[in-house]
């Protein structure tokens, strides 16, 4: 990132209300009415003036002949840290950490002024909010504090005894972030032995930080704990245990509820990471009540910065919604749900990674599709189409498959036959073309040959060629249940109707 995006960057994260505060923090100095007028300019610059990028010409001719203008480095820089000030003072009590480094100042500030008492009255107050929330780091500093104070009024003699019973806690406290630390190296060299494959990564299996919880003595700590054991888990295809742990993890968040408020996203992530599990177990009740659990996070704990939040915490959870409405046949919901996500990812454009569009392009097509709405459906499609390919090849393979789906439905025959070329070219490309994918593309090459006639045969063939196959095709009948669809065009039934029938385990043929 160059450096002259940074204060564009920060204006264009602050919520309204944060804006709102600004200007209303900024009247209150003198001398800052062009740093206003400046914030004002950058916050109107939009993706259309200069792409994802702040426009400084714009802003130069935008107030030629100001004074300010000959050393805008100067006013920017100003106005950055003036902001940065704006949301200190904003968002003072966000955390317990917040909180914790504001009583610190407040004793170094009372301490400079020979006011022990008072600062030693602070420090006791702020050392059992620390201890409550494991601030472990804040601990430190509020006993070295304790130290220059013992120091002070008992002199270097008298104070021996008193700095005794600090080193002990200190090193007690060093001994709890030195097990988080521990905690952290394992799960990171665990982490790295799996993404390089190493043939020594079943060696952590034994680490005695993993034989039970009990080894980690802080809520920090006990997490990580979870979090390794959960992603050994994952790595492993250990279903039963993963399920274990991740819950684990949530119960030990429930039982400290501040943490929750301290650290949402933490939280949220170990509930995403139970969802796909429970879809794997077919626990989709367990779904449902754990999307309605992130969702209630902000009102519940009465999150602030919620802006920033909000992205962090519907990110996933949208698209695991979608997922459960898709693996349900529930395509009404589906459909009900589009509109919001489609807010979401308006207002989130600039943030949201390019793999996560992809994936949700997909999901909006998919449940046009089964609602019959194939010109939306093939706008989205489209979408993903014409971008640059991330590594989510898998959802490329969908989206072309249900792009041949979708043209037969609109009975573009002629199209189909290009399409089916451009198709296997790109499977040849990503040695991708499977069994499964032959069929399907050999049934459209039929089609935009004979301009769909003999249809049900053609469909009955495609449907025992798919039946024939090995389950290691499982997955392409999941994203997009290829069979359900054959079904309904020999019933002739739209097929939101069989998908949900097949869904709910209903007898349909197929």
């Amino acid at each position: 990132m160059k450096d002259q995006d940074e204060l564009y960057e920060l204006i264009k994260s602050l919520s309204k209300s944060e804006k709102r505060y600004f200007k209303l923090f900024a009247s209150g100095y003198s001398g800052t009415k062009n740093h206003i007028r400046l914030f004002e300019a950058i916050e109107k610059q939009t993706k259309t003036d200069i792409g994802d990028c702040y426009n400084e010409k714009a802003i130069k001719e935008g107030f030629k002949g100001g004074a300010f203008i000959r050393q805008l480095h100067v006013t920017k820089n100003y106005l950055k840290n003036l902001i940065l000030k704006s949301l200190r003072n904003y968002h003072q009590h966000i955390s317990i950490g917040s909180i914790l480094k504001d009583q610190l100042r407040d004793i170094e500030i009372l301490y400079n002024k020979g006011l022990y008492k008072q600062s030693k009255k602070l420090i006791k107050k702020s050392e059992q909010l620390a201890l409550e929330h494991e601030k472990f780091t804040i601990l430190i500093e509020l006993m070295s504090w304790k130290r220059n104070i013992i120091q002070v009024e008992k002199g270097t003699y008298q104070s021996v005894h008193y700095n005794k019973e600090i080193v002990k806690s200190e090193r007690s406290v060093i001994k709890s972030l030195e097990n988080i630390i521990d905690y952290w190296d394992l799960g990171l060299k665990i982490l790295e032995d799996n993404f390089n494959n190493n043939p020594a990564k079943t060696s952590h299996n034994n680490n005695p930080l993993l034989k039970n919880e009990r080894r980690a003595i802080s809520f920090p700590a006990k997490k990580m704990y979870h979090f390794i054991r959960y992603t050994q888990s994952v790595f492993n295809s250990e279903t039963k245990k993963g399920y274990d742990h991740a819950l684990a993890a949530i119960q030990l968040f429930d039982k400290h509820p501040q943490q929750i408020k301290e650290d949402p996203i933490s939280y949220a992530t170990a509930i995403n990471n139970l969802i796909p599990i429970c879809f794997r177990l077919g626990k989709y009740d367990e779904v449902k009540d754990l999307i309605e659990k992130v969702k209630k996070l902000p009102q519940n704990y009465a999150l602030s910065n919620f802006d920033h939040l909000y992205f962090k915490l519907f990110l996933r959870t949208y698209n695991n919604e979608l997922e459960l409405y898709r693996d349900l046949g529930e395509i009404e919901s589906g459909i009900k749900l589009i509109g919001e996500v489609k807010e979401f990812l308006q207002r989130f454009d600039a943030v949201i990674t390019q793999d996560y569009r992809t994936l949700f392009n997909f999901q909006i097509a998919y449940f046009y599709f089964a609602d019959s709405n194939y010109s939306q459906s093939l706008e989205y499609l489209n979408k993903i189409l014409n971008e640059k390919e991330t590594e989510r090849t898998d959802i490329y393979t969908y989206t072309r498959i249900l792009n041949l789906m979708v043209h037969y439905e609109l009975k573009n025959y002629f199209l189909i036959e290009y399409l089916y070329k451009s198709t296997k070219r790109y499977f040849n490309k990503k040695n991708r073309l499977y069994n499964f994918e032959k069929a399907i593309l050999e049934f459209f090459k039929n089609v935009s040959q004979t301009n769909n006639e003999n249809a049900i045969s053609k469909l009955k063939n495609l449907k025992k060629k798919i039946l024939a196959l090995d389950e290691d095709h499982s997955e392409s009948l999941d994203y997009i249940n290829i069979l359900v669809w054959i079904q309904s065009k020999l019933n002739r039934r739209p097929f939101i109707k069989l998908i949900q029938e097949y869904q709910k385990n209903q007898p349909v043929s197929v």
